[in-house]
């Protein structure tokens, strides 16, 4: 297998995103207003919840098999195996659960780019209200809890903060790229969700999250990597109004999103400082690119 490394120390791009909100809308959605289960939340979300990582599993596997089979250097084909795979298995959600979640929506947008881009960015204009623009994705406002058993067709009864007229569940959030070598990226992101219990009381979890990208057709686009950040990774955030501080590290995976989720908080948090890097690992046709590096933060 032919190796290509690179060592990247400098920050290329940092943004803070705060309540940014684009837009979308596609038939696939249209042709699927099932009715949604009556069954709780909590335990509803527990089976979506196993049901994608159940599905992240065989995904990996298949695609790890189809990038090393093959001596070319192609990442369009690689990266279009990886995304018919993922819709496969967003599709194979709504059937399962007979409804389309929130995020379930979100997740069609980001891996239907490169087969119709416009109609992703239909889907994104349709859904503005309850979706927001990262770097390269698009990401539900709401909490990765919420947005996985709201269906899209109850999105109405959600009450919006009244501040900006949008459905708010992600806040305080921060995030850029942190390597890249033109053709494989590693992007960051930190920032704190918002949520309310059974009996409607806001809380708050902190979050750090490392996602993988390739260059496809000229665009950014998800691609999964082995993603192994340095064990002194952290980003610190400082709780709002009490003075204290909670430090949450990056966890290690195969993937193109890995997400930490920090305990529940009952006080407004936002990100401080931080400290992110490792190293980073993908394949392309038998060509592994290699990332390395890290940076210091302050927000």
């Amino acid at each position: 297998m032919k190796r290509k490394s690179f060592k990247l120390t400098n920050l290329l791009l940092a943004v803070s995103i705060g309540a940014t909100i684009l837009s979308c809308t596609n038939d696939s959605i249209e042709n699927s207003h099932e009715a949604r289960t009556t069954e709780t939340a909590p335990g509803l979300a527990n089976k979506i919840v196993k049901f994608r990582q159940d599905e992240e599993k065989i995904i990996s596997s298949e695609f790890k098999s189809f990038a090393t089979g093959s001596t070319s250097n192609n990442v369009e084909k690689n990266a279009m195996f990886y995304h018919d795979l993922k819709l496969k298995s967003v599709y194979k959600e709504r059937e399962t659960f007979k409804f389309t979640s929130l995020q379930n929506l979100a997740d069609e947008i980001n891996f239907l780019v490169l087969f119709d881009k416009e109609k992703a960015e239909n889907l994104f204009q349709k859904y503005s209200n309850y979706l927001r623009k990262s770097i390269y994705t698009v990401e539900p406002t709401l909490d990765y809890e919420t947005a996985i058993t709201t269906d899209i067709n109850e999105l109405s009864t959600i009450k919006s903060d009244t501040s900006t007229g949008k459905y708010i569940g992600v806040v305080s959030v921060k995030e850029g790229v942190l390597l890249s070598n033109g053709v494989y990226n590693i992007t960051w992101h930190v920032g704190v969700e918002k949520h309310k219990d059974d009996i409607g009381l806001t809380f708050y979890r902190n979050f750090t999250q490392l996602g993988s990208n390739a260059y496809v057709n000229g665009q950014w686009v998800l691609y999964p990597s082995s993603m192994r950040p340095a064990l002194d990774a952290y980003a610190e955030f400082f709780g709002s109004g009490i003075g204290e501080i909670e430090t949450l590290g990056f966890l290690s995976d195969y993937g193109s999103v890995i997400r930490n989720t920090g305990g529940k908080q009952n006080y407004v948090w936002k990100p401080s400082r931080g400290k992110i890097g490792g190293t980073f690992t993908t394949t392309v046709n038998g060509n592994e690119y290699k990332l390395e590096g890290a940076s210091n933060f302050q927000w």
